[in-house]
């Protein structure tokens, strides 16, 4: 009867231990940086459609679709060819959060970009998660 309670508690143990790693790896997954990543490389490719459903319900209505094209070629963004990602900071609300980029553009430009992103509770799977709230551009240091 020993061994099998001795047995019973390593299970317990062993099952906590690996559901520590899990949640810390799920929590540490780099949400924002493939979010932009995921938009950097859709307007990259013309396809402006996919890289608006990356944004949140406030910065669609803040910016229609030509609005977002036009800004991001006028950026400069549109000729993104590779990133250097910063640390991402999510806010202790975990509701909100940034990561800033140094993007690589195919003149081999230079473009420092903060995207600040919000998490969304929609009813959907779809409609729940990391979205990008806002785009801006530090100026450097």
């Amino acid at each position: 009867m020993k061994k099998l309670l001795k047995g019973f508690l390593y299970f317990v143990v062993a099952c906590a231990i690996i559901g520590v790693i899990i949640g810390y790896m799920i929590g540490t997954f780099p949400a924002f940086t493939f979010v932009a990543r995921t938009f950097l490389v859709a307007v990259s490719n013309n396809q402006y459609a996919q890289a608006y459903s990356l944004l949140s319900p406030d910065f669609q209505a803040r910016n229609n679709l030509s609005v977002l094209e036009n800004n991001v070629r006028l950026s400069g963004l549109d000729q993104y060819k590779s990133a250097q990602w910063g640390k991402e900071n999510i806010l202790p609300n975990k509701k909100s959060g940034n990561v800033i980029a140094k993007v690589l553009t195919n003149q081999n430009k230079t473009i420092i970009v903060e995207f600040q992103f919000i998490n969304i509770e929609g009813k959907e799977p779809k409609d729940r998660g990391w979205r990008i709230d806002n785009i801006t551009f530090p100026k450097p240091e």
